[in-house]
């Protein structure tokens, strides 16, 4: 995950964590970092652009911050 290249070293916990979220919030943050636009996301999850930016950057921001505490679930 290139947004989490400092991180490289966890991969099994970030995907740890990404697990514990709803099946709506997982598929936004990986479809995300396949590379999909926010638009196109949207369109997949029936939800607006607005709001899966939202979701994405608050998934990001949790995971950053519990792997900075070594948290590896909720």
């Amino acid at each position: 995950f290139p947004i989490f290249d400092e991180y490289s070293y966890k991969k099994e916990e970030i995907m740890q964590l990404i697990e514990t979220k709803p099946i709506t919030h997982k598929l936004i943050f990986k479809l995300r970092i396949e590379g999909y636009s926010y638009d196109e996301i949207a369109s997949k999850v029936n939800l607006s652009s607005s709001s899966t930016r939202v979701i994405f950057f608050r998934m990001k921001n949790e995971l950053k911050q519990k792997l900075e505490r070594g948290e590896n679930s909720e």
